[in-house]
């Protein structure tokens, strides 16, 4: 949920920036409301590598976390992820 909002965050601020170069054009019409709602755009731009550094770090984080977890649990779950096939271990299944 957050990183979708961020993301949208991003893709807006992103082309209200990338709009500056052609002023009156598809972009500019469309998304210029959005630097002067962040202030100018120096501030839009601050703001949209702000959003992409949190960004970097989130996967950071999230790989990590996953790593982690498959060192420590052993469940093969991240295996999962990637393989598509989950290991049981011997009598581990409650049938």
């Amino acid at each position: 949920m957050v990183g979708g909002g961020i993301g949208l965050f991003e893709m807006l601020t992103g082309f209200a920036l990338y709009s500056q170069a052609n002023p009156g054009g598809f972009w500019h019409t469309t998304l210029g409301w959005v630097i002067p709602l962040c202030g100018a755009a120096f501030r839009t731009q601050m703001l949209h590598h702000l959003a992409s550094r949190g960004c970097v770090i989130f996967l950071i984080l999230h790989i990590y976390i996953v790593f982690f977890g498959a060192a420590r649990y052993k469940n093969g779950l991240a295996g999962a992820v990637i393989s598509g096939g989950k290991f049981f271990r011997e009598g581990g299944l409650d049938l």
